[in-house]
């Protein structure tokens, strides 16, 4: 009789257990705000676009008087690394603003909320499938997207009408084979009297030139170490291409580009076209000759579709931004309300006519408002192009992987390594990077951690007690 009620008392303890495990679960990851909330939010635009952010928030805060958002802006390269180190610190935003690859680096690691149950069907009809498509992981939507881009060539037409090339005849709906490319960028160097392109440097300003040959990182873009195949013919040889691009008079001397050299060479004529996203629009528009109007009129700025190879590989790579909310925040509902007031059709529009940011919505795109804004017709060009880019399969590997491959293309390029030093040591990173083959992606549910080992020591120790009560019986 004895045994009996003991495997009850101990069936009950084992139940109150699991409720406890539940219940932390669900206070780890659906906390309840106050009525009255205050809330942080990251930014990442930078300082001629912070106005709109600030305008934004005070349109927020006017239409949600209960909600106060303290916004601090943070620099766009490295904010992800300092979200996640905020977060074990319990110091991270509520509300952040981050590239593709970061959002689903923080799902993979539980440090963001999963979203797909805030989606409206308007939301799911509206925004660009394949903005939604690079949210999407392990079954979730883990973002709101803001804006989207990918690159595009901005060209000269000034100095495309001297080679002979007719800038006329070149809308943004054009792309040449690569052998136009070619041909027409010897032109440019040699009528002109001008560097043809200049890249940016890290594995951005490479990925027209990789993707558009057909290369890729991985067969089929699988994400583990049974699937590498960036030392294949086809990446070989694209990257030999880079290489002899970098190496030809077409270009400045590899030292003398990137970051900090391409928008000036490229503004003050040194250059005739580049390949990069919409957010230098607003800055060559203002501070350069070229074409601010000073020199050549207000339309000297071109726009042409990235080179294609026989297959109809373009190496415009989508990406955009994202509000992500932390699964530690303890104002979920303000968070989500931010989120998608930010996220918005108008704050899209307000966006894209000051800043020529790239909306993710179709209903953004066909605003009455922001079509006859003047920002409409550079903002045009890259949403199609975006229509059309190339979408990796989202993984939370993929921006590491970028990185380390950015930085040995940057040492190849400068004649430090060798092609297939390049590709080795690339290869041996990403071997530390990616799952072996066979394992599979788990996505961590904050709080599961703490409160399974809660409930094991709960379970533990009652059935210690129970276990001396019986013996001193």
């Amino acid at each position: 009789m004895n045994n009996k009620k003991n495997s009850l008392f101990l069936a009950i303890l084992l139940f109150l257990s699991m409720s406890m495990i539940f219940l932390w679960n669900v206070s780890a990851y659906d906390p309840k705000p106050s009525q009255a909330a205050s809330i942080t939010f990251w930014y990442t635009e930078n300082d001629a676009e912070k106005p709109i952010v600030l305008e934004k928030i005070a349109k927020f805060e006017a239409q949600n008087p209960t909600i106060t958002v303290t916004a601090t802006q943070h620099g766009f390269f490295g904010v992800g690394d300092e979200f996640a180190t905020a977060f074990i610190a319990g110091t991270e935003p509520d509300v952040l603003r981050t590239p593709r690859d970061d959002v689903i680096r923080f799902a993979y690691d539980g440090l963001i909320h999963p979203l797909t149950e805030e989606y409206t069907s308007a939301d799911l009809n509206d925004f660009i499938p394949a903005a939604l498509g690079l949210m999407t992981y392990a079954g979730e939507i883990w973002g709101f997207p803001q804006a989207i881009d990918c690159p595009i060539f901005m060209f000269n037409k000034h100095l495309f009408d001297v080679a002979g090339i007719p800038s006329h005849e070149i809308s943004f709906n054009v792309s040449w084979t690569w052998s136009e490319f070619d041909t027409n960028i010897a032109l440019l160097n040699a009528t002109a009297g001008v560097y043809a392109l200049s890249l940016q440097g890290m594995f951005y300003g490479a990925q027209p030139y990789y993707y558009g040959h057909g290369a890729q990182f991985m067969e089929r873009y699988i994400y583990d170490t049974e699937h590498i195949d960036v030392d294949s013919a086809v990446s070989r040889g694209a990257l030999q291409y880079i290489k002899n691009l970098t190496d030809s008079t077409l270009t400045r001397p590899w030292v003398e580009q990137g970051w900090g050299n391409y928008i000036p060479d490229f503004g003050n004529g040194r250059v005739a076209m580049v390949a990069t996203g919409p957010w230098e629009i607003e800055n060559l528009l203002t501070n350069y000759p070229q074409f601010n109007g000073t020199t050549y009129g207000a339309s000297n700025l071109g726009f042409m579709l990235l080179p294609h190879d026989a297959d109809g590989n373009q190496g415009a790579l989508l990406g955009g931004n994202y509000y992500t909310i932390s699964s530690q925040t303890d104002e979920y509902d303000a968070a989500l309300k931010l989120t998608q007031f930010l996220s918005s059709e108008k704050m899209m529009v307000l966006s894209g006519i000051n800043n020529s940011h790239v909306p993710a919505r179709m209903s953004a795109m066909a605003n009455t408002t922001f079509m006859a804004s003047p920002s409409f017709q550079y903002v045009e060009p890259y949403f199609n192009q975006c229509l059309n880019a190339h979408q990796l399969t989202p993984s939370p590997f993929y921006g590491q992987m970028e990185n380390v491959l950015g930085g040995y293309l940057d040492q190849y390029l400068a004649d430090q390594i060798s092609l297939d030093s390049l590709l080795s040591s690339t290869i041996a990173e990403w071997n530390e990077i990616l799952p072996g083959w066979g394992r599979t992606e788990q996505v961590t549910i904050p709080g599961f951690e703490i409160s399974l080992v809660l409930g094991i020591l709960i379970t533990g120790t009652l059935g210690i007690v129970i276990y001396s009560m019986r013996k001193r019986r």
